[in-house]
């Protein structure tokens, strides 16, 4: 992952550890009033008056920061840089940290519960606040040198060392203890948005890929219909057949042919030869070889169709698939119109011929007529000079 990546990977989490915790962040920080105000009310109904309820009263100093926080995460316009605005105001409660601690009279038998809410406020920022982790170590270690200050500032140090170093280390413990409790939760909101970015990734790149195969199977489909109304319109009977030479596809023509021929209620998924065994033997003869050479064949049979002499011309057609051949498209027309057409043009071509001879023959017996007119006339005439041009007609009469 490059620096960019990580930076847009660390900008996404920041913004879903943050916005995922706002229901949490907003419970505990309300449960905190809610629980400062009921111990403050018994203590009150119990000790009216107390030093101690005056001292407890003190640390209410929270409050301000607390509403702040949930006035933050609770009001969306506000929530524009909240992971800004939070570490502000936690910030700033180290301002009330040292006010508290700095001023009090370390002679009260109060004051001794002042470390105690120094590690809960610190406990409370680590737990509630789902801010960037960086800057809750940084608010973490400010809020616990507030609190060094105040007692520096205070001197309480050197009324008992031993209170001191006792109160020390549990702030010191309370501090590890929110630091390790934020790490964790970091650590498990990291996992989960990991996790929930793979998942939605993968479910992105699912629906591509189910976008991408539903365009395709309509295009298929598309091209399928496209190609059945393309074979529907051809008028020769046309089926194809698999390698297992069951039909697969019937057009129009082949299905109307069979209405009134075969009368089947299903075509597809049948051999050809359960449905025609009349017709069987040179129907799909060749079929075989088209199967294993992809060359195209064609042939033509004749048949007793109801008591009619019908002749078919048969293509068969191979169709490649992957390079080999797995289907076969077998087209068969009925050519007997074409045939009597034939046999039409050839006896009325016999018939001219003999027309013709017939002609020829009366032509030549015609010209024999004249000719033997042409000798009577020159017998009957015995002038040489009326001869010669007689005999040259009957010349020209024989030459033709």
């Amino acid at each position: 992952m490059d620096a960019r990546s990580k930076k847009d990977f660390e900008k996404e989490f920041l913004h879903y550890h943050l916005n995922s915790s706002i229901p949490v962040m907003r419970l505990g920080l309300i449960l905190t009033l809610c629980l400062f105000i009921l111990n403050a009310s018994i203590n009150e109904a119990l000790f009216p008056g107390s030093v101690f309820i005056r001292f407890f009263l003190r640390f209410g100093i929270i409050f301000p920061y607390l509403l702040i926080s949930i006035a933050l995460i609770s009001v969306k316009p506000l929530q524009r840089g909240l992971n800004t605005s939070l570490t502000i105001v936690n910030l700033l409660v180290a301002v009330a940290i040292f006010s508290i601690g700095a001023f009090a009279n370390v002679h009260l038998k109060a004051y001794h519960f002042y470390y105690t809410w120094v590690g809960l406020v610190i406990v409370g920022v680590f737990t509630f606040y789902r801010i960037r982790f960086r800057n809750l170590l940084g608010i973490g270690a400010i809020l616990f040198l507030s609190y060094l200050l105040a007692i520096i500032f205070n001197q309480s140090y050197k009324e008992d060392p031993e209170v001191f170093v006792s109160e020390l280390l549990f702030v010191i413990s309370m501090t590890s203890v929110g630091f390790f409790i934020a790490f964790i939760f970091e650590k498990k909101n990291r996992i989960d948005f990991k996790q929930q970015k793979e998942l939605t990734d993968n479910f992105e790149v699912l629906q591509n890929e189910m976008r991408k195969k539903e365009i395709a199977e309509a295009a298929l489909i598309q091209s399928q219909k496209k190609y059945h109304d393309a074979i529907d319109a051809i008028p020769d009977m046309v089926y194809v057949v698999d390698e297992d030479r069951r039909i697969v596809l019937v057009n129009a023509a082949f299905r109307n042919w069979d209405a009134g021929y075969g009368k089947h209620d299903e075509l597809n998924g049948k051999r050809f030869s359960e449905l025609y065994p009349e017709m069987c033997d040179t129907i799909i003869e060749k079929t075989d070889d088209v199967f294993s050479t992809g060359v195209s064949y064609i042939s033509e049979n004749s048949y007793n169709i109801n008591d009619e002499i019908t002749y078919i011309e048969t293509r068969k057609i191979p169709i490649h698939t992957n390079g080999q051949v797995g289907q076969v498209m077998i087209i068969f027309r009925d050519v007997s119109k074409e045939k009597e057409v034939e046999q039409l043009k050839l006896r009325n071509s016999e018939q001219k011929e003999v027309m013709l001879r017939e002609i020829h023959h009366r032509v030549k017996n015609n010209l024999a007529i004249v000719i033997s007119l042409i000798n009577i006339q020159i017998r009957n005439y015995p002038n040489p000079e009326l001869k010669k041009p007689m005999k040259d007609i009957e010349m020209r009469v024989r030459s033709m």
